[in-house]
């Protein structure tokens, strides 16, 4: 589903204005909750990936979930460049919901919700790499919170665009993509280099996990500059976008 400024609607939520510092502390709380307890407990903190992998043939095969876990996070990537090219930073990180066009669209043609697909990748990815604790509560935290989000989203929707939105829904599932694209309705052309403005954050996470490549302490201090980077340039693009 797509949206684009308008006038008139209602505020949103607190935690949907907000969704992409809701988002960060979620991933953060999945990777220092568990820090926390272990130190306490005087445990040792130890990744999903390498638990599994000790379980299998060591080394090996954690460096080989570790590489799974990227490509996850690449492919979410890869997914919300697709849908952000049909949008502008300022409607992908709009603070309220707000609905003004409905049309379907490149990925949009196949979900109704592109962007939040790709983000259960990413959440997936990210979870192998925190502790099993981190892991099942980012999970759960996750789905909830882009269920609640796609939920609100759509009542603003089916509010606005009545009949037309409920066929949109009838044929579009709202979660997995069909196999077959539905008919377009619009001659809009994608622009990458503009789906690539309002991924930079995206695009962080995955280069910031790429930096985990590299020995400890310098791969973590890598992917804290990436994850700052990606949060000072999407604020940026945010704000500059018309």
């Amino acid at each position: 589903m797509i949206e684009t400024p308008g006038t008139g609607a209602p505020q949103s939520p607190w935690w949907y204005r907000n969704r992409s510092s809701v988002f960060g502390t979620l991933y953060g709380a999945a990777f220092w909750i568990p820090l926390i307890i272990d130190s306490i407990t005087q445990s040792e903190y130890v990744p999903t990936v390498v638990l599994i992998g000790r379980q299998l043939d060591g080394d090996r095969s954690t460096t080989i979930l570790f590489c799974i876990a990227l490509a996850l996070v690449l492919l979410c990537f890869m997914i919300r460049l697709w849908g952000s090219s049909y949008l502008q930073p300022a409607i992908v990180w709009n603070a309220d919901a707000k609905a003004e066009t409905l049309f379907i669209e490149g990925p949009f043609r196949y979900t109704r919700n592109p962007l939040y697909f790709g983000n259960m990748f990413m959440a997936i990815g990210f979870a192998l790499v925190a502790p099993p604790i981190g892991s099942v509560f980012l999970l759960i935290t996750n789905a909830l919170l882009i269920n609640g989000l796609i939920v609100h989203e759509e009542g603003l929707l089916r509010s606005r665009f009545g009949e037309a939105f409920e066929r949109y829904c009838a044929e579009v599932p709202r979660y997995w993509p069909r196999l077959r694209p539905v008919p377009s309705n619009g001659t809009l052309q994608p622009s990458f280099a503009q789906g690539l403005l309002t991924e930079t954050f995206t695009l962080g996470l995955f280069l910031g996990m790429c930096c985990f490549f590299a020995p400890m302490p310098y791969g973590l201090f890598g992917f804290l500059a990436f994850y700052v980077l990606g949060i000072v340039s999407q604020r940026f693009f945010a704000r500059r976008a018309p």
